[in-house]
């Protein structure tokens, strides 16, 4: 039975509550992972990662793109986000001081072998020799 891997769903939180209250939204573009901490929204390494990538513009299209949350589900969001805002420190950790990926890197080209490890092959002469010498009866 496979294990049971929890989804990281904290990013997706926090664009929701930003999708119904613009305030919470503009606190997420100023502050950061701040507001999330504010909002009591924990995320994975890989959230936080992402959500530094994240710039302004693609923020709030994020936000715009999601689809209208239930009204039951709307007033959750907005009750959290409405405490986010009035509890938010005042200067609250920027994007910025989240670690970014450094991405990948390729791999070093492999070292190459010393010239003695070289083999140079079957030489032209060698098998003309070799062939020669058969020819007249030496091996």
């Amino acid at each position: 039975m496979a294990e049971d891997v929890p989804i990281p769903t904290g990013l997706q939180t926090l664009l929701s509550m930003a999708a119904v209250h613009e305030e919470f939204l503009e606190g997420l573009v100023s502050h950061g992972l701040g507001q999330a901490m504010a909002a009591g929204v924990s995320q994975s390494a890989s959230e936080q990662a992402m959500f530094a990538a994240i710039d302004e513009e693609q923020l709030r299209d994020m936000v715009r793109c999601l689809p209208a949350p239930t009204e039951a589900r709307r007033a959750e969001l907005l009750q959290a986000a409405s405490g986010a805002v009035v509890s938010a420190e005042p200067s609250p950790p920027r994007r910025e001081d989240v670690p970014m990926m450094q991405g990948i890197r390729p791999d070093p080209p492999p070292s190459r072998p010393s010239r003695a490890a070289v083999s140079r092959g079957i030489s032209p002469v060698g098998v003309l020799l070799h062939r020669i010498g058969k020819l007249f009866g030496s091996d």
